[in-house]
């Protein structure tokens, strides 16, 4: 949620500051920043999934064996 809030606070300075047709700057700095924003994910994800998996009070739907 940080991630996607900080695009789109920029994606919005952007898209106030854009002046090319159709806003197509925008829309390439959107997709950029996405894709930044899955890959950092992705990457977290890695490195948080075996920590949050021994953690069964974080996940409701794990049930304790």
């Amino acid at each position: 949620r940080i991630l996607l809030s900080g695009v789109i606070t920029a994606t919005t300075v952007r898209w106030l500051n854009d002046q090319s047709e159709g806003h197509a700057e925008t829309e390439e700095f959107l997709d950029r920043r996405i894709e930044n924003v899955l890959k950092i994910g992705g990457t977290a994800g890695k490195f948080l999934e075996p920590v949050l998996s021994k953690c069964n009070f974080l996940n409701p739907r794990k049930k304790e064996a």
